[in-house]
């Protein structure tokens, strides 16, 4: 098996210079080009359309994309449910002045930070073409690219934060790049985002796949075709595996009760989820405390 590239090497200078949030208006509509950054690029909330390098993306809850150096990207955000974006600016090598960064990305030709001399490209040939998908099923990178945005929002951080925060988001995006390799580059369609949405949303009630291919409007043999071309699994097995990750993480960060965690991952039977688990993980709920919990 071919080993992932680390985060390490051709990152040794890559920074977060920036990462933010913004609400977007009803059909508010910003160009910005181009942009000198690779910017990891989501929607919190809402709907719209970002426009990149001439090609168009629908942007919904959870959808991200990875933008590379000098892109070309125009914002269009829904009339009834504007988007809320997050994005995460890194420069791939951004020499040590001091310890101190420059806080901002050039968004433009006429930007003070445009060919910037402390900031450079470079060549990742780890993280080619198309890299995109749903955060739902990527929660590390989820993880630290909100954390990055909270991050700067409370102070702006120094080089060796923004070093660190780069390699953190830069490791995630090699691990997804690396599982994703054989699959198909094209983002998911906005259809199959909802269906993703939907179990995320609703792991505490029973999910049928009728009530997936209504959602997302295509037959059984269509869906299972996009699962496996995006996620490598059955939408089905796709539900079980958000359940068990659910149910791992309460079973690690919280108290709660065999008989309530089964619950809040739609298993109204004690007795059904103690053998579902035990099928899932290879050992029971108990014993996965045991090992794994603070406790």
């Amino acid at each position: 098996m071919k080993a992932r590239p680390a985060a390490s090497g051709s990152f040794d200078r890559a920074v977060v210079v920036y990462a933010n949030r913004y609400q977007f208006a009803a059909r508010q509509i910003i160009h910005n080009g181009p942009v000198q950054s690779w910017m990891v690029l989501w929607c919190e909330t809402g709907t719209g359309r970002c426009t990149v390098n001439g090609r168009r993306y629908a942007m919904s809850a959870n959808q991200f994309l990875l933008l590379r150096w000098n892109h070309d990207i125009r914002y269009e955000a829904d009339a009834e449910e504007p988007f809320l974006l997050g994005g995460v600016h890194i420069i791939p090598d951004h020499r040590d002045t001091n310890g101190r960064i420059t806080i901002g990305v050039s968004h433009a030709h006429d930007s003070p930070l445009f060919n910037a001399p402390d900031r450079r490209n470079r060549a990742w040939p780890m993280l080619h073409g198309l890299i995109g998908g749903s955060l739902l099923h990527c929660r590390g990178l989820a993880g630290v690219v909100r954390y990055s945005v909270q991050r700067f929002l409370d102070a702006a951080p120094d080089w060796q934060i923004g070093h660190a925060l780069a390699l953190l988001v830069l490791d995630e995006l090699c691990r997804i790049a690396h599982a994703t390799a054989t699959s198909s580059s094209q983002p998911m369609s906005a259809p199959v985002q909802q269906v993703l949405q939907l179990v995320q949303n609703h792991l505490d009630r029973p999910i049928l796949i009728d009530e997936l291919t209504h959602l997302a409007g295509c037959s059984v043999s269509t869906l299972q075709r996009h699962f496996h071309q995006h996620l490598g699994c059955s939408p089905m097995e796709w539900v079980h595996r958000c359940r068990h990750q659910e149910a791992c993480e309460l079973l690690r960060t919280t108290r709660l009760r065999m008989h309530e965690i089964g619950r809040r991952v739609g298993f109204h039977d004690p007795f059904h989820f103690s053998r579902w688990f035990r099928q899932r993980a290879g050992m029971t709920a108990m014993a996965y405390r045991k090992q794994a919990g603070p406790w």
